[in-house]
């Protein structure tokens, strides 16, 4: 899981929780009733002094859901755009690899597919085969690929392995 979509997970968790302790809290407190012995001896102004302020803890728990409501909503809110960043920029990428392509002329971009068709990296010699290529053209090409970081050339004795950078690769396969 991301660290994004942990945090908010957390946080969502943190609302539900409080949330229910507000609520068991006020059922409490709203059950609590007075015993008949004791009314009995309490004088007026003692059981109204005890409903006044039994219905100002009641009214603060009133104010208090809502703004806890509201509150839960907006870490929803905050929650969903930090975890839809992350899909967000996926596509972007994916559509970067195309653009990218698009920046390439017609030999380079044939030569970036026969890459890509042999998962990432092939032999010099096999690039050299394909249609309008010639073993000079194609060295000219990976050249210049090779000078704007497509792509790398790793030697094994008289073979030039062709390797296409991982981030382009990563972007054209999306």
């Amino acid at each position: 899981m991301k660290d994004g979509n942990l945090v908010g997970v957390i946080i969502i968790i943190f609302f539900a929780v409080s949330i229910t302790l507000v609520t068991m809290n006020m059922v409490m407190t709203t059950s609590e009733t007075l015993d008949p012995e004791l009314v009995g001896t309490m004088t007026t102004e003692e059981i109204q002094l005890y409903l006044s302020e039994r219905g100002s803890s009641n009214m603060l728990l009133l104010y208090l859901i809502p703004l806890l409501a509201f509150a839960g909503l907006l870490v929803g809110v905050i929650s969903y755009r930090f975890m839809s960043n992350g899909k967000s920029a996926e596509s972007h990428i994916k559509k970067d690899g195309k653009v990218i392509l698009n920046f390439l002329n017609l030999s380079e971009r044939n030569v970036i597919e026969k890459i890509m068709e042999s998962g990432g990296k092939c032999q010099q010699v096999e690039l050299s085969r394909l249609p309008g290529l010639s073993k000079v053209k194609t060295h000219r090409i990976l050249n210049d690929m090779e000078r704007k970081g497509i792509i790398k050339r790793e030697r094994y004795g008289k073979i030039n392995m062709i390797v296409l950078d991982r981030g382009l690769k990563e972007a054209l396969t999306g």
